[in-house]
């Protein structure tokens, strides 16, 4: 008895190695300024150097026009939008060093350049680093950037660019011609929205090109128009504070959907041939790979006919009532019917966002 007890005391002891605590061995939060972290500490080093280099470059008499407030805004924004969606402080301070070392390139000799500025790589340097972290995000993130579309978010795409370019040639900056190259894929956008037509793979291609290219349309419009505001500085001088913050809360917002943009009109650019690939095999072989993934985001489930005529009749008023009585410009009803009119619609049907699309 007492050898069977001694060897039940043993068997239970080599089992005891198996009932460890799993919750001392989580990982603990990696602390960005802690010497364990070389991406951190790498990062410190050329925000340092960097410093120097400005700091010499103010001794030397030079000035970088560009690196003002609404750049320090767009760095921001690109930089929140990168943490939002990998939520990896790692993620965003290594893409920081590889745009830091993209723009690098910026310093050599431009293609065509007679005699060597300094100044005009200076002013050019921060474009170039804009360039190299959003190239990045695509290189790495493209699965992140990608979003589902469905028929309610075509429907709505076609009904925000239909308005666009009614106010454009009503207000004489356009002519019909645009309006009219629009009919079609607005009415089968329409048409697919309230009725039956099976979202067969070509279809889905179709409807998903259109939305890129209506969100191609207010991107560039929208990097335009940013572009083409006051600097931050001069207003607060002029002591216009609101506006100041406005801009740069565009300038913000324009540094988050920066990517979204750019790999837009990749998504579209893509489609076009080039010089090693003019309608040849790597050509057509691109081409289906990026139709796939056209089909691939777009939802095969349709969209119901309630959802897609309160859809039109709220967002009918609303413009309507714009072009009419002119409450608030262009590009921000624009923009308000692409964000805030699905979060009202999700609200008002119950549903988790319009471009959730539910079978019929």
């Amino acid at each position: 008895m007492k050898n069977r007890k001694r060897s039940g005391r043993k068997a239970s002891n080599r089992s005891a190695p198996k009932l460890v605590d799993k919750s001392s061995h989580k990982p603990t939060p990696t602390n960005l300024l802690s010497k364990a972290n070389p991406t951190a500490v790498l990062f410190l080093w050329c925000v340092f150097l960097i410093s120097i280099g400005l700091w010499g470059v103010d001794a030397a008499g030079m000035k970088i026009n560009t690196l003002n407030l609404g750049y320090i805004a767009f760095f921001l924004g690109s930089v929140w939008e990168l943490y939002r969606i990998t939520v990896d402080w790692n993620c965003v301070l290594k893409t920081v060093l590889g745009g830091l070392g993209f723009s690098l390139l910026n310093f050599f000799p431009y293609k065509h350049e007679h005699s060597y500025s300094l100044q005009n790589h200076l002013d050019n340097w921060p474009f170039a680093f804009a360039l190299g972290f959003i190239l990045i995000v695509i290189g790495f993130f493209e699965d992140k950037l990608i979003p589902v579309l469905g028929e309610g978010v075509t429907l709505l795409h076609s009904i925000a660019l239909s308005y666009w370019l009614l106010d454009l040639y009503i207000s004489g900056k356009t002519g019909p011609m645009w309006l009219l190259l629009c009919v079609v894929p607005v009415l089968f956008s329409t048409a697919h929205a309230f009725t039956d037509i099976t979202l067969s793979k070509n279809n889905r291609l179709w409807l998903s090109i259109w939305s890129s290219i209506v969100m191609a349309i207010f991107g560039v419009n929208y990097v335009k128009a940013v572009v083409q505001m006051e600097s931050i500085e001069s207003l607060l001088l002029a002591d216009i504070t609101g506006r100041g913050s406005y801009v740069f809360l565009e300038c913000f917002l324009l540094g988050a959907s920066g990517a979204y943009i750019a790999h837009n009109l990749l998504m579209l650019l893509g489609f076009l041939p080039g010089r090693s690939r003019f309608f040849n095999a790597e050509y057509f072989r691109e081409i289906r790979e990026l139709a796939t993934k056209h089909v691939d985001r777009y939802c095969d489930k349709q969209v119901e006919r309630t959802q897609a005529f309160l859809v039109t009749v709220v967002c009918g008023v609303f413009l309507g009532s714009n072009v009419a009585f002119h409450f608030v410009s262009r590009d921000f009803a624009v923009w308000t019917t692409l964000v805030v009119i699905p979060l009202v619609m999700a609200c008002i049907i119950r549903a988790p966002t319009l471009g959730d699309d539910q079978e019929r």
